[in-house]
């Protein structure tokens, strides 16, 4: 096997380990998987070009248009050290999806990738539910389980317990601990149709299926929705007609469920309410705060919005200091100010404005339409999708999950690779 290859997997393995150290300037933007990345990338370009092999890109337009819009709003709004920093970051997860689509040609090796990645992802949500049930006995907070409050201790008592614990494990924080899970669910729904196509058992895939949505469930996430949404839209696509209805029609209700909580959830950031009988006033909210400000800076810069990575730059121009004064417990502390607007729409929308956010959206929809015309694809279109439900409420595009999910979807249809031997 090439060194390349090898190390790639190497890289499906470190990419959830993203708890590290912050380091200078940087925070911990850079992950360890990144660091890998960069040798993989020498590698891979090596052997290229000594085999002198021919390369087809596919939507080589498209991505070239989205990097070129994220360009023009660096030019048009000035950029520092800072700005080019987030924009390599933008090249770095258009590479990994190039070097998906590149590398994985072979069937066997495709296979191997996605095999990896669930039984790496089974790790990491074992890892999730032991630090979960440490905190609930321990009744202190670790780091595998973090807080949803700031406190230094939880109570003991069980009930009250569960309400500050949210699984993490080795991801950064609970929302992205669950979108992870979208990518791994559709890789377990493709093992499971290549296994009942062989006439293979799948049972223990199913107890796979069943460990990742319970972890799921303890993140206690508002992308619970799109990650249900997503097991029950793949069991219709496994089970077409009326096979197996009184476990498909249960599943998409509970999706459905947790979509409604989690678009309510949403409305009451963007749309300041107050439930006098629940105690709760998003009219207090500070996501309300850094929502009106997305806007406000979309609405002054539409075309190019305010500057790639600029919005923390520009939140206190925009943000309404009378209502934060009454909403924030400390206006000045600055650690607020460093926040985004939890939504992929309103942050790309007020820093690219209208041109990178139309590039992106080209650029998904196509991935999107040309996946639903391969057979086998047609799940990791499922798996997109719930991306692009979840980016309503958290950044998707910053995640490389999502980017090595589009990959491996753009492998299967233009590489005709296959995976059916999962």
């Amino acid at each position: 096997m090439k060194i390349s290859k090898i190390l790639f997997l190497f890289y499906i393995i470190l990419l959830p380990v993203m708890k590290v150290p912050e380091l200078p300037f940087i925070g911990s933007k850079i992950q360890y998987c990144d660091v890998l990345f960069v040798v993989f990338l020498l590698f891979f370009i090596y052997e290229h070009i000594k085999a002198k092999d021919k390369m087809s890109v596919p939507f080589l337009l498209p991505a070239a248009f989205l990097l070129f819009s994220f360009f023009i709003s660096l030019v048009f709004n000035g950029f520092d050290s800072r700005e080019i920093i987030e924009y390599a970051a933008t090249v770095y997860l258009v590479a990994l999806y190039f070097s998906a689509v590149l590398l994985i040609k072979e069937d066997e090796y495709l296979c191997r990738c996605i095999r990896v990645w669930v039984l790496v992802s089974s790790v990491v949500c074992v890892i999730g539910i032991l630090g979960y049930i440490a905190g609930l006995f321990s009744g202190s907070l670790n780091i595998l389980t973090p807080q949803i409050q700031s406190v230094d201790k939880i109570s003991s008592i069980p009930h009250q317990a569960q309400f500050y614990l949210r699984a993490s494990s080795t991801l950064k924080n609970p929302n992205m601990f669950a979108a992870y899970f979208i990518t791994s669910i559709t890789f377990i729904f493709m093992i499971i149709k290549s296994r009942m196509a062989r006439a293979k058992d799948y049972g223990f895939y199913i107890f796979v299926l069943s460990l990742h949505l319970f972890t799921a469930l303890l993140t206690k996430s508002r992308i619970l929705g799109p990650v249900f949404l997503l097991a029950a839209s793949s069991l219709f696509i496994l089970y077409p007609g009326k096979k197996y209805i009184l476990l498909k029609i249960p599943a998409l209700f509970l999706a459905c469920i947790f979509l409604v909580l989690s678009f309510m959830t949403l409305a009451v950031w963007v749309f300041p309410v107050e439930f006098k009988p629940f105690k709760i006033n998003t009219q207090k909210s500070e996501y309300l705060i850094l929502s009106e400000a997305a806007l406000k800076m979309w609405k002054d810069h539409p075309v190019v919005g305010v500057g790639l990575g600029r919005y923390n730059y520009n939140l206190v121009n925009y943000v309404d200091w009378d209502k934060a004064k009454k909403v924030l417990p400390d206006p000045d502390n600055i650690e607020w100010k460093t926040k985004d607007p939890h939504s992929t729409y309103l942050g790309w929308a007020s820093e690219t404005g209208i041109l990178g956010l139309f590039a992106t959206l080209l650029f998904l929809w196509l991935n999107i339409k040309n996946a639903f015309f391969k057979r086998d694809a047609r799940i990791i279109a499922l798996g997109v999708i719930a991306f692009l439900i979840a980016g309503f409420s958290v950044d998707i595009l910053t995640m490389r999950h999502f980017w090595f999910l589009l990959g491996i979807g753009a492998v299967i249809f233009f590489n005709r690779s296959r995976c059916g031997r999962l």
